[in-house]
């Protein structure tokens, strides 16, 4: 049985699913050992499979092949077969299971663990009341109780080296100086975007803010100027320009955008990479040239490109200097998505036909700083969205991809972009239901107060971005050219959480150096936890600090009424925590 006819069939128990791992495991043993870290025989709501799922590891601890013969055999020597279903629902196990379904095991078992759970949930919540109920005088004691077994159904559910790495995630994330970036509601994964982090986040622990950055970046790429909607003259192609935001070799920022890049490859063999801009004259040429190329393979325009750069501050790095001092301007005209590009040289002049770019770029919250105020009010920094977020807890087992996901996605995103690409160009029209909900939308968005000015200019084009998002997800689900409320919600709801990551994202902007080291010096000490860390450590992880600055700002956060840091001796040493 597929893993995509495996329905959530109610909220205590999922019997297809219980029927299709069982039947996984008798076409191909290899599944039993992809599950038994995760699963035990308590976990199958039927009597019967529980008594099934124990015998066939009765089977697989004796070295034993496991087939309908020796797991008859096993079950007749306790005279089971009847209450493990009998002959016949035994023989039908296997019926519409893939043979060599280790894969789809994975889906199986996280359904059949989580019915398990919610089942134990309810279970503990009626031994509380029940409790309660009993001893209600005695409430330190029946929290005591309680608290006890919630934390033996986190170890039974996650298992004790997992609830020891939510622990340390929640440990660490307590002691961060600034609060967590807001979190992505759920309504913002929406149909193909929800399928592909199912197939990736197997494969790697980078945050899920970046998949879906990622994916609305290169699938926007991919569709290019075929699809467009319009609003007052204004035409909203699906481009993106798209910053992921992380702590530098920590975040698997790179790792995220990769994997959307070599879907986007599979897709597409004349599709574009520039993985820099040297100048903007080069840049220009550069295509020219992939144009000639393209237009020898009989591949005319639009001209579909993806700018990848690795860390955004060699785009800064370039805007900075007097001779490429062009490259953001032409950066904002390429976002309005132009008829053609004109290299600025008057000799040797190159000219590209019917550009659409995306830009999917990386930085550290430092590295932004280098941008200045003048370029981000200059409008680049509102065509630039910037996507933050922190890594999840490390995995167990990193696996590739998963292909019950990934290739029913990437067979269903080529027929759609084949089919628009043949089209010409289709023009999504808003529904009207949707039309009036982003203009309420909108008007609430632009124009609440925000108290930084920084903040309301890098909101300028929110509506755009808004509007390009909307369109890709109803290209995706590819019924008609209408942009209903299905798609736009999602985009919404993804535009909402890059707003609210902005205050935090560009707090340090403007910051004086005096504060800057304050800051420095604060987060090496909450990063090293509640028991703090030796003066003399704290002074080596900052040596880039003069010994001078350090003594005099470690002077000032340990003194006053309520200092933000302690020191207090220990043996030889000297240890500074928070205070």
């Amino acid at each position: 049985m597929p893993t995509s006819s495996i329905s959530e069939s109610n909220n205590l128990s999922n019997l297809e699913a219980e029927r299709a791992l069982l039947g996984s495991i008798i076409l191909d043993n290899a599944c039993l050992s992809s599950v038994t870290d995760v699963l035990t025989k308590d976990d199958f709501f039927s009597a019967a499979h529980r008594i099934t799922f124990k015998t066939m590891l009765t089977i697989a601890k004796d070295n034993r092949a496991i087939d309908l013969v020796t797991l008859h055999e096993e079950l007749s020597r306790f005279d089971l077969v009847e209450k493990a279903g009998g002959v016949a629902y035994l023989a039908a196990l296997t019926d519409g299971v893939p043979i060599g379904t280790t894969a789809g095991t994975v889906e199986y078992s996280r359904i059949i663990k989580q019915k398990s759970a919610m089942r134990s949930l309810i279970n503990l919540s009626q031994n509380i009341i029940s409790n309660v109920m009993s001893n209600g005088d005695d409430p330190e004691r029946l929290l005591a109780a309680a608290k006890q077994q919630v934390t033996d159904l986190q170890r039974t559910y996650l298992g004790s080296e997992k609830l020891e790495e939510v622990r340390a995630v929640n440990e660490k994330s307590a002691l961060r100086l600034h609060r967590d970036y807001p979190v992505l509601r759920k309504e913002a994964w929406y149909g193909a975007a929800e399928i592909y982090r199912q197939a990736v986040e197997v494969s790697t622990n980078a945050s899920h803010n970046y998949h879906l950055a990622a994916f609305l970046t290169v699938v926007g790429a991919l569709f290019g100027k075929s699809i467009v909607t319009e609003e007052a003259g204004d035409e909203y192609y699906p481009n993106l320009f798209t910053v992921i935001v992380g702590r530098a070799g920590a975040a698997h920022k790179d790792t995220a955008v990769n994997k959307a890049v070599k879907l986007a490859k599979t897709l597409d063999e004349h599709l574009i990479f520039v993985p820099k801009i040297s100048s903007w004259e080069g840049f220009v040429s550069g295509l020219q040239t992939e144009q000639k190329v393209l237009e020898k393979q009989e591949v005319f325009p639009p001209l579909h490109i993806i700018i990848r750069l690795r860390e955004l501050r060699t785009l800064i790095a370039k805007a900075a200097q007097k001779a490429t001092s062009n490259v953001m301007s032409e950066l904002c005209e390429l976002y309005d998505v132009p008829n053609e590009l004109i290299s600025p040289t008057k000799n040797d002049r190159a000219l590209v036909k019917e550009p659409i770019a995306a830009v999917i770029a990386a930085t550290s919250p430092g590295w932004l700083r280098l941008l200045s105020l003048d370029d981000l009010e200059a409008g680049v920094g509102s065509r630039f969205v910037f996507c933050p977020g922190d890594p999840g807890p490390r995995l167990k087992k990193r696996r590739k991809p998963l292909p019950e996901f990934i290739n029913p996605l990437a067979a269903m995103l080529a027929q759609r972009i084949a089919n628009f690409r043949s089209a010409g160009k289709t023009v999504f029209e808003f529904s009207e239901r949707a039309q009036e909900r982003i203009e309420k939308w909108a008007e609430v968005h632009e124009f609440r107060p925000s108290g930084n000015e920084l903040i309301d200019c890098l909101t300028a084009r929110d509506e755009a971005n808004c509007r390009k998002v909307a369109l890709i997800h109803a290209a995706l689900d590819g019924v008609s050219p209408v942009i209903d409320i299905q798609h736009l919600e999602p985009a919404i709801a993804y535009i909402e959480f890059l707003y609210e990551s902005r205050f935090l994202i560009f707090a340090r902007q403007g910051m004086t150096p005096a504060a800057e080291i304050d800051e420095k010096i604060m987060r090496r000490v909450q990063d090293s936890g509640p028991t703090g860390i030796p003066y003399r450590e704290l002074r080596r992880g900052l040596q880039r600090i003069s010994q001078e600055e350090f003594e005099r700002h470690m002077r000032s956060l340990l003194a006053g009424n309520e200092p933000p840091l302690k020191s207090k001796q220990i043996g030889r040493k000297l240890w500074i925590s928070t205070a």
